[in-house]
């Protein structure tokens, strides 16, 4: 042993080598955390598969991190610290797969799994849709005239139409409307006039058009269906027949002179239109000047509590005289509830409270779909309302709360859970009935989605398929409160597109479900569902 050279005992020896390997530990630990990694990819047309230059790529939750596309579509990023990233990609006239899937205007990050030789990484952009064409009369072009294009879409099991975009032909009557995802429109054009409108009482006759869809349909429900697929370019071109503007006049009665009487014209659209009024407020007496078409000329007036209204279907092809209008209270419609209950805590809510609404929805294709929602009318275990209701036909949602289910509803002979619900103007519609139960069962499950998005879950039940419910599907999912009978069960992978308020719409998707009886405060599991796709069973309609 050298001279001055340190003697190590046994402990000693054990104490270097423990402080060594921490050492080493800590070393490799830094190594690690410090460790960066590069993301690369590229940004595509979802249909023609080309490069899309100039796109906005971003880091999801990292700030700052954020470049553009080259001219080949391609991006990188490097230093990238942590497990994972998420990348988003944005350009003027694309979509995100999600935002042309359902059109809720959001971006799904592409999931990276960050790593020595990270993956290349694909983030597909779906191109806008495009509709444009050109408005004649007489093989001449028509100026400022409205366009309108509705959009399918679902919402809550329901078919409804909404504005999807609007602007007007220019001088050569050519029209653009763009920025539109896939799906089903329908192109709407007019009414209106030519060079204004004459004042009421004047004795030059003014010139206009009634509205007409595309291509020559005098209403919604007669209209030709145009179906955008991601990228198309669809020319509508559409010829508009205009005329002399016709005048209306008759009597408005039953109104309050204290309050002011409005006067619109309704569309078999639904849509309510302008409509210069000269109103005699002392006689009732009006006179006003609309083109040619059909309609319903109502009359309203509203006080603080109430509403009054008067309708009167027309169809004008020339001047239309002796015109009666007769305001009445708008139909108002009670809700009663009464429950069926065998278990306590059940007893104690039904006391404070009927845990019920029901929703009133137009069901006739329209502009803007009606709605109305029960109201608590008074102190708890009182009726509830439906106030000013609308002519028209609604769909009935009838919903409980849990411990409740509905076991029946009924308003005079309609029975709600199958049919549509009529209100006539002027005419008393009798209350709502309904009985709610509280010995439901349980339908409990799980769902093999694989790699595919989590859908929704779906019970139908065999009795009333109207009252089908749908449930997010996390992996799992559970439905409470289930009314005794036969159901069945499925799970797809896009639940908000399906029209299941529609028996029809669900048909495609019974032939594969799992098939449950639901016995009173029973129990069921369902065997683990296939998630299916809803493009692939609409495709094989």
């Amino acid at each position: 042993m050298a001279r001055g050279a340190p003697v190590l005992t046994g402990t000693m020896r054990l104490a270097k080598i423990v402080t060594a390997c921490g050492l080493l530990m800590l070393s490799v630990g830094i190594r690690a955390q410090d460790a960066t990694y590069t993301v690369s990819g590229s940004v595509v047309n979802s249909v023609t598969g080309e490069p899309i230059p100039h796109a906005l790529v971003q880091l999801v939750g990292r700030n700052g991190d954020a470049e553009l596309t080259d001219a080949d579509g391609h991006f990188e990023f490097d230093g990238l610290s942590g497990a994972r990233a998420g990348v988003v990609a944005r350009k003027p006239g694309f979509f995100s797969e999600l935002e042309a899937s359902d059109g809720q205007g959001m971006f799904a990050p592409t999931r990276v799994a960050l790593q020595a030789d990270t993956p290349s990484v694909v983030v597909k952009l779906v191109p806008e849709s495009v509709i444009f064409g050109h408005v004649t009369s007489n093989g001449e072009p028509m100026e400022n005239v409205p366009v309108k294009l509705l959009r399918m879409h679902v919402f809550d099991g329901l078919r409804r139409w909404e504005l999807s975009g609007n602007t007007t032909s220019d001088a050569d009557g050519e029209f653009r409307i763009a920025n539109l995802i896939p799906g089903t429109y329908l192109a709407a054009f007019g009414p209106g006039s030519e060079g204004g409108t004459p004042m009421t009482g004047s004795t030059t006759r003014g010139r206009g058009y009634a509205e007409i869809f595309f291509p020559s349909a005098a209403d919604l429900a007669s209209a030709a269906p145009i179906e955008l697929v991601a990228g198309q370019q669809f020319e509508a071109d559409v010829s508009i027949k205009s005329g002399v503007m016709y005048r209306l006049s008759g009597t408005v009665s039953g109104y309050s002179p204290e309050l002011p009487v409005t006067l619109m014209l309704i569309t078999n659209a639904g849509e309510t239109l302008p409509l210069q009024v000269a109103f005699n407020e002392k006689s009732g007496q009006f006179q006003a000047e609309t083109s040619a078409g059909s309609y319903t000329l109502r009359a309203e007036q509203f006080a603080q509590e109430s509403t009054s209204q008067a309708d009167s279907p027309i169809t004008i092809n020339s001047d239309t005289a002796g015109i009666r209008l007769v305001l009445q209270p708008a139909a108002s419609i009670p809700v009663n509830v009464r429950t069926e209950v065998s278990d306590a805590h059940s007893k104690a809510m039904a006391q404070s409270g009927a845990p019920v609404s029901v929703r009133l929805t137009s069901s006739v294709p329209s502009f803007s779909a009606l709605e109305y929602v029960s109201m608590p009318d008074g102190p708890p275990n009182h009726s509830q309302m439906i106030r000013d209701v609308d002519p028209g036909k609604y769909y009935a949602d009838v919903s409980a709360q849990d411990p409740y289910y509905v076991q029946s509803a009924q308003c005079g002979g309609v029975d709600l859970l199958h049919d549509d619900l009529s209100i006539v103007a002027g005419s008393r519609v009798a209350p709502i009935e309904v009985v709610l139960r509280d010995d439901g069962g349980t339908v409990t499950g799980t769902v093999n989605n694989g790699d595919a998005p989590r859908g929704a879950v779906f019970l139908v039940s065999d009795r009333n398929p109207r009252q089908t419910r749908m449930s997010p599907e996390r992996g799992s999912f559970r439905f409470t409160a289930v009314a005794p009978g036969d159901y069945s069960v499925f799970a797809i992978d896009n639940g908000r597109r399906l029209e299941y308020t529609n028996p029809e719409a669900l048909a495609p998707y019974l032939a594969k479900a799992a098939h449950v009886t639901v016995s009173p405060n029973g129990g069921v599991s369902v065997p683990s569902l296939e998630l299916a796709n809803t493009d692939a069973v609409n495709a094989a309609k």
